[in-house]
């Protein structure tokens, strides 16, 4: 009984998580860089670099090159790296793409066409626009430009 107790208790608190958690990437290590328009119509630069081992770095700047946030994803935690405050955003948003950009690494969500469930609720809705698309989950709406080296 108290094994049963327990599975259920640890069930119930991987689906209270905010966001899905993501796992290992064999294409380590990979670089990827955004446009990202934010929907009150803030520009944005992101850069994502998988360094392999379940570690995503993460950098939004301004179009004029002001760091707005930066942090790492490393062992299914996220964290700040450097000196700037905590931005749940555009944790959110680093999330959204780190699904988009590699949904295998995250075997606990489910893609039904373009939606992502997590835990049975709709996580993410990805909509495909002219140069780009645009990525909707409970925390904002981005529109986002896939940008080449």
């Amino acid at each position: 009984m108290k094994i049963l107790a327990a599975s259920l208790a640890l069930l119930l608190t991987a689906c209270s998580a905010a966001l899905p958690l993501a796992q290992g990437d064999a294409r380590a290590p990979f670089i990827s860089q955004y446009q990202v328009t934010a929907e009150d119509g803030t520009d944005s630069l992101v850069v994502g670099e998988y360094q392999g081992d379940d570690r995503w770095r993460w950098l939004q700047t301004s179009p004029l090159g002001t760091p707005l946030a930066r942090q790492l994803y490393e062992n299914g935690h996220w964290r700040n790296d450097g000196f700037l405050p905590p931005n749940r955003s555009a944790t959110a948003l680093f999330t959204a793409l780190m699904l988009r950009e590699n949904p295998a690494a995250f075997p606990q969500v489910q893609r039904e066409g373009d939606t992502y469930r997590f835990c049975g609720q709709r996580w993410l809705q990805e909509k495909t626009r002219d140069a780009g698309y645009e990525l909707t989950i409970p925390a904002g709406r981005w529109r986002v430009k896939v940008l080449t080296p």
